[in-house]
């Protein structure tokens, strides 16, 4: 079946700081508290659509971690069913023609479909048409018919309506804010196996919004969640077992489920590894393998690993020297995604000719640029110059 799974998780990565003897260590993603529980579902975040196969999946979520094979479908064979008035092709042909796949986008003839078959009681029409109407995809926005079409979905047990849902009473879009009704359709999603559904309700518990804070509850329903697949709940759990302040510390489940997440794409998750490769913890070092990891990262765009690889290069480790020039082109492209660390060593290599001509004008901006996102040793060093 036609679907499209939206990431939820801000990407956090694994800490450190400057390391001493002058060498320089894996850093933390700028802007992001190490604290700070994943963010909830958000309107524009939602899924426009979950499979039958994966809502009906048992409720322990024990389901194969394997990714939910799609169904594949002739679209001409969906278009003569919906035409007989099939409602699941219907369904499907307006999701069709609202992605433009397998056929050319057209997000009239996709209202037509989606409406034709919700108006006659298919609850995943319902949900889908429902979200569009609340997010204003491919539509325009309608918080009245979104919240009517999302109740009706979600009364008629439809997961991706039920996301919706608790989805807009939480924010309180065309909706008063509800936490429990919010926490109460989250949950009939999560408890059909829908993973999205499982994750937020884990970041819930995780952060107490809602429900009262239960840190076994969210790695419960992470681990659901990860069963099925959910790059992000594999995420959130490695992230979780390696730092260890909110469970106890565990390299071997970390190793594992950030393995997972970098298996399914997730930069950061690979970013994460390579740390723990650098530094041998959980894992015997191994600085090739770090620089690999950090590469894969640092060309999917992650910035953390775009300086972790920079402080590779400037540590010689995984290399055979020390390579300024290469240290500055990534430290440079790290520092000008916003990221603090590299903002603070781009500028030192500035001050000292490292990699590029010496120029204490763009050292003093780039250390400037640090400070001002709190970086208190920039703020020292700037002081002080």
């Amino acid at each position: 079946m036609l679907r499209k799974i939206l990431p939820i998780l801000a990407l956090i990565t694994l800490g450190g700081c400057v390391g001493s003897g002058g060498e320089r260590a894996a850093v933390d993603q700028a802007g992001q508290s190490e604290h700070a529980p994943p963010v909830a579902a958000r309107m524009k975040d939602l899924p426009e659509q979950v499979s039958t196969s994966e809502a009906a999946a048992d409720e322990e979520g024990a389901a194969s971690s394997a990714p939910v094979e799609e169904e594949r479908v002739d679209i001409d064979t969906i278009r003569i069913q919906a035409v007989a008035g099939d409602l699941h092709a219907q369904f499907l042909l307006g999701e069709a023609y609202f992605r433009g796949q397998p056929i050319r986008e057209n997000p009239s003839r996709g209202l037509y479909w989606l409406d034709k078959s919700a108006s006659h009681g298919y609850a995943p029409a319902q949900g889908a048409l429902g979200t569009r109407y609340l997010t204003g995809d491919g539509i325009d926005k309608d918080l009245e018919k979104g919240i009517s079409l999302l109740t009706s979905g979600a009364e008629a047990g439809d997961p991706t309506a039920q996301l919706g849902l608790a989805t807009a009473y939480h924010e309180g879009e065309g909706v008063a804010m509800d936490p429990r009704r919010s926490i109460y359709w989250l949950t009939n999603a999560a408890d059909q196996g829908f993973a999205v559904a499982q994750l937020v309700l884990g970041q819930r518990f995780r952060s107490g919004d809602g429900v009262d804070l239960d840190i076994d509850k969210a790695v419960s329903w992470y681990r659901k969640a990860a069963d099925r697949d959910n790059v992000d709940a594999q995420y959130a759990l490695g992230r979780l077992y390696y730092r260890g302040d909110e469970v106890p510390q565990d390299y071997a489940e970390a190793h594992h489920w950030l393995t997972l997440a970098e298996e399914n794409g997730s930069a950061a998750a690979a970013n994460d590894l390579g740390v723990m490769y650098q530094f041998g913890r959980g894992v015997e070092q191994d600085y090739a393998e770090a620089l690999r990891l950090y590469r894969m990262a640092a060309d999917s765009g992650n910035a953390g690993a775009e300086a972790n690889l920079g402080f590779m290069y400037y540590n010689g480790q995984g290399v055979p020297e020390k390579d300024y020039q290469q240290a500055f082109k990534w430290l440079e492209m790290s520092a000008e995604a916003g990221f603090v660390q590299a903002q603070r060593a781009l500028s030192e290599m500035y001050a000292k000719g490292e990699g590029t001509e010496k120029d204490l004008e763009k050292a003093k901006y780039w250390l400037g640029k640090a400070a001002e996102q709190g970086d208190e040793d920039a703020g020292k060093i700037r002081g002080d110059r």
